[in-house]
């Protein structure tokens, strides 16, 4: 199956893309779903616990913290250079 390639003005206000880079300097990149957002939440806070809670439920490098990640626009990238949490 070929690699999709997702334009970053197509997912706009969809997602928030977070970048965890965990202590032994491995980086992973996320993209947080905007749908479950609760009312009266700061999107980038939001997204950033919730990829640190993904990761971390994961075990795939030493525990992260928030301080480990940080979340903005998605940038334009193929499928597999990030992982989606919906």
């Amino acid at each position: 199956m070929p690699d999709k390639f997702l334009d970053a003005d197509q997912v706009e206000g969809k997602y928030m893309e977070v970048i965890v880079i965990s202590k032994d300097g491995q980086e992973y990149i996320y993209w947080v779903g905007l749908e479950k957002l609760p009312d009266g939440e700061d999107e980038y806070d939001w997204s950033i616990e919730t990829a640190i809670k993904f990761h971390n439920s994961k075990n795939l490098s030493p525990y992260v913290s928030e301080e480990d990640a940080e979340a903005g626009d998605p940038f334009s990238r193929f499928e597999s250079e990030f992982v989606y949490i919906k």
